[in-house]
Formats: structure tokens, C-alpha cells, sequence
């Protein structure tokens, strides 16, 4: 029986090496240096419509239990853009907080007047229906810290399994030691 957990303490570091180098390899892809950044292509991208999108959201509750909700809603912002003579949409989600009726009115109006505006789009240069409105510099769906997680696991394994196979030797001469005292 004591064979059998220290066979044990000894597989399961060697089976989590394994799987940390399996997880890296599935991570990286095979783009070892390539670290997933993609670099975005930009074009103009026009706004065709705007609509809007009132939510309930739960905030907090108060100390009686009963429901604080807050109203809020998103002005919605419809574009669309042309690569290649193949025509893409994308939206905007603007999120707000509803105050009152006055202000929530006002500001639908005021995104009327984007229509037939223009912004400018990111989008992937392989799958053009990706796209983003923030920056042109983008990470795959395999993220550097993908493959630092499995470094990671990688090296605290390496440096595990000769703590537990010192830490294995070490009991079993106590134990011999031991056993040879109670004789």
C-alpha cells in the first residue's frame, strides 16, 4: 500500500508536466514566436441607422430586501464598411444611464444626426466581418497569456517533481531509519 502512494506522488507531477506541455502547444498553434498579434487594417465605415435599447439592471438591494432597479439604456450606432468590394456591418453599443424621460429623448435625437456620418473601423485583414472601433493592434483568439499560463505550469512543475521525488527519498530513508531503531 505504501508503494502505491508513492508510485502515485511520483506519476501525478509527471502527468501534470504532460498535460502543461500539451496546453502550451495547443495554445501557441505552432506560432512560437509569433505571440498572436494580429495588426488590423482600417477603413471608413458609414452610419446607416441608430436605434436604441432600454434594460432593467439590477444595482443592489436595499436593507428591507426589496429591489433597487436602475433603468439604463444603449444608443446603438448601425455601420457598415466595404473591403474588397464586399460590403460588412458592424455597431457601437453607447451605454447610458437613464435620468429622465427629457434627457433620455434629447439624446435619441441627438443620435439622428449621425446618420450618413463617418468612422473609422478595424477590421482583420483574413475575416473582414471581424472588426473593432478602438485600435488596429489585436491579439488572436490565442492570447499571450495562453502560453504564459502554461510556462507557468510548466515550470512549477519542473520544479515540483524534484521537491516531491527529494521529498519521496527523503521519507523513505526516515522510515528505514526509523524502522531500524524500533528493532
Amino acid at each position: 500500500m505504501k508503494k502505491g502512494k508513492s508510485v502515485f506522488s511520483l506519476i501525478w507531477p509527471i502527468a501534470l508536466i504532460i498535460i502543461a506541455l500539451y496546453l502550451f502547444l495547443l495554445f501557441k498553434g505552432g506560432k512560437a514566436f509569433d505571440f498572436g498579434r494580429v495588426e488590423y487594417k482600417e477603413t471608413a465605415a458609414t452610419c446607416e441607422s441608430v436605434g436604441h435599447e432600454i434594460t432593467r439592471s439590477q444595482i443592489d438591494r436595499s436593507m428591507e430586501g426589496r429591489p433597487n432597479d436602475k433603468d439604463q439604456y444603449y444608443i446603438i450606432y448601425n455601420y457598415s464598411y466595404e473591403v474588397d468590394g464586399i460590403t460588412y456591418h458592424a455597431s457601437d453599443r453607447n451605454h447610458r444611464e437613464f435620468q429622465d424621460y427629457q434627457s433620455y429623448q434629447r439624446d435619441i435625437e441627438e443620435s439622428q444626426e449621425w446618420i450618413g456620418t463617418t468612422k473609422t473601423v478595424y477590421y482583420h485583414p483574413e475575416d473582414p466581418s471581424e472588426y473593432s472601433f478602438s485600435s488596429k493592434n489585436f491579439k488572436e483568439s490565442v492570447s499571450e497569456t495562453n502560453w504564459v499560463v502554461g510556462v507557468i505550469v510548466v515550470l512549477c512543475s519542473v520544479i515540483l517533481l524534484p521537491w516531491i521525488i527529494f521529498m519521496g527519498v527523503i521519507r523513505s530513508v526516515l522510515r528505514k531509519r526509523a524502522d531500524r531503531f524500533r528493532k
